[in-house]
This record gives C-alpha cells, sequence and structure tokens, in this order.
C-alpha cells in the first residue's frame, strides 16, 4: 500500500484585499469612466447608426410592424399628461369645490373621465379649497384685529 501525503492546506495566503479591510481603490470609480463593452458599442453606434436608422425607416414604409413601432417611438415619445376637459362650476367658495367635486366623481362614474385623471382632479380641487380656506381665515383674523384695535 502507498503511502500518500496530502499538502495542508488549513493556512490561507493573505490577498492584497481581505473583506473588511481598507478598500484598495478609496476613491472609487471615475466620474465619467465608461465599460469597455458600452464604448464599443457606442463607436459601432457612431459610425453606423445613420444606416441603422436608413434601413429601419425602410423596413417601416415597407410594411415591417416591429420597424414602424421602432421609428414612431422615436419620432413621438410618449405622451406625459394630456389636458382634461370637464366642465366644472366657476369656484369662488368652499361650497364650490363641493359642487365640482360631485361633478367629478359622477364624471368618473359615468366614464367619461378615468379614474386617474378624476383622482387628479380632486388632488386639484383639494388644493384650491385650502387655498380658499387659508384666504377666508386671513380675512376673518384681520376683521378680529381691527375690532380689537377698536376696543
Amino acid at each position: 500500500m502507498m503511502n500518500t501525503t496530502f499538502p495542508d492546506k488549513t493556512e490561507q495566503k493573505q490577498s492584497v484585499w481581505q473583506k473588511g479591510g481598507p478598500s484598495p481603490n478609496p476613491s472609487g470609480r471615475p466620474k465619467g469612466s465608461q465599460n469597455k463593452a458600452i464604448m464599443a458599442v457606442q463607436q459601432l453606434l457612431d459610425d453606423e447608426g445613420e444606416g441603422i436608422a436608413r434601413k429601419a425607416i425602410e423596413l417601416a414604409l415597407s410594411g415591417d410592424i416591429t420597424a414602424i413601432k421602432c421609428v414612431l417611438e422615436r419620432i413621438i415619445p410618449p405622451a406625459k399628461s394630456r389636458p382634461i376637459t370637464i366642465d366644472l362650476p366657476e369656484m369662488s367658495s368652499v361650497q364650490d369645490t363641493l359642487l365640482a367635486t360631485s361633478k367629478v366623481i359622477t364624471e368618473v362614474s359615468q366614464g367619461n373621465l378615468t379614474p386617474q385623471d378624476g383622482l387628479l382632479m380632486m388632488g386639484l380641487l383639494e388644493k384650491f379649497a385650502k387655498t380658499l380656506e387659508v384666504s377666508e381665515l386671513e380675512k376673518r383674523i384681520s376683521n378680529l384685529e381691527e375690532v380689537y384695535e377698536r376696543n
């Protein structure tokens, strides 16, 4: 029988950087530096971008739905928001905002206004009502101060 000895692997070699120790690069990656792969792709796009765009437009014009979608997404960005058209009563008091709130809820429930647009309008109405409340409170405080100064 052969007697084989194996090297002792219990001792670990110390690496240059150990977890929990000081960082070998304390300032981190320099700002503006880019990955080599990204730089290579960017170079290809810089060189061939015009040809790729031309080919995508040709495919779109020939009826390729995917190409049409890609071209349109680049030409026409998705709309962030659109105007909301709803007839609201003239608002000059907090009570008027109650009528407007009721109108918005009715429009949403009838499907004339999306729930998201309804929530947006309700938020605007709430802010408007708070503005009116603050204005009315300011007037009332001014009136009370005048009465107090007279007495």
